[in-house]
C-alpha cells in the first residue's frame, strides 16, 4: 500500500483509540494492534509531534519569525519559526487587515519579509480531542522587529494583502 494510505488509516490512533489489524496467512488469522506508541512508525506527521513542545495547546506565546505568505481569502498568514511554517489566524473578532502594519513593509508597499514578533494563543488539539502535530496560532498582535529581510513585490504573491 502507498504510505499516504497507511498514514491516513493510522492517523486517528491516539491515547484513547487503537487500531486492530489482521492478515490471513495459510488460513490462519494473525492480528495485531497499533497504539499511540506505534503510530510514529506509520505517520510521518506524528514523527514531528514532539517538535516545538513550547507551543502547547492553550499557551499564550510571543514568538519571533518571518512572514512567508499571506492569504486574505483564508484570513491567514504563514510564519516561519524554527524551521517550520506555522499557520496564523487573527483571534476572534479581528480581520487579517488588522495586522497589515506587521505584514506589509512600509517601504514601497511590499510584502513584509522581515522578522516580526507575533503574540497569540496556540491551538494544538482538534475539536474532537485529537492532538495536532502542527500548531496553529490565533494572533492578537503582529509587530515588526525592525529587521528587514528580503522583500518580495506584492505582485509576486497571488493572495497578497492590499
Amino acid at each position: 500500500m502507498p504510505s499516504d494510505v497507511i498514514e491516513g488509516i493510522v492517523l486517528p490512533v491516539n491515547e484513547r483509540h487503537s487500531l486492530k489489524i489482521g492478515v490471513k496467512i495459510g488460513g490462519v488469522w494473525r492480528e495485531d494492534s497499533i497504539t499511540n506508541v506505534d503510530r510514529p512508525m506509520f505517520c510521518k506527521e506524528s514523527q514531528t509531534a514532539d517538535e516545538l513542545p513550547e507551543l502547547f495547546d492553550g499557551a499564550r506565546v510571543s514568538i519571533t519569525g518571518r512572514v512567508m505568505r499571506a492569504n486574505e481569502k483564508d484570513q491567514s498568514f504563514g510564519l516561519q519559526y524554527k524551521g517550520h511554517v506555522l499557520t496564523c489566524k487573527p483571534e476572534e473578532g479581528k480581520q487579517l487587515a488588522t495586522f497589515k502594519h506587521g505584514l506589509i513593509s512600509t517601504s514601497s508597499n511590499k510584502i513584509y519579509q522581515g522578522d516580526v514578533n507575533v503574540e497569540g494563543v496556540v491551538e494544538r488539539v482538534t475539536v474532537d480531542g485529537r492532538e495536532k502535530t502542527r500548531p496553529r496560532l490565533f494572533v492578537s498582535s503582529v509587530v515588526p522587529t525592525g529587521v528587514e529581510g528580503v522583500e518580495i513585490k506584492q505582485d509576486d504573491f497571488t493572495d497578497a494583502l492590499t
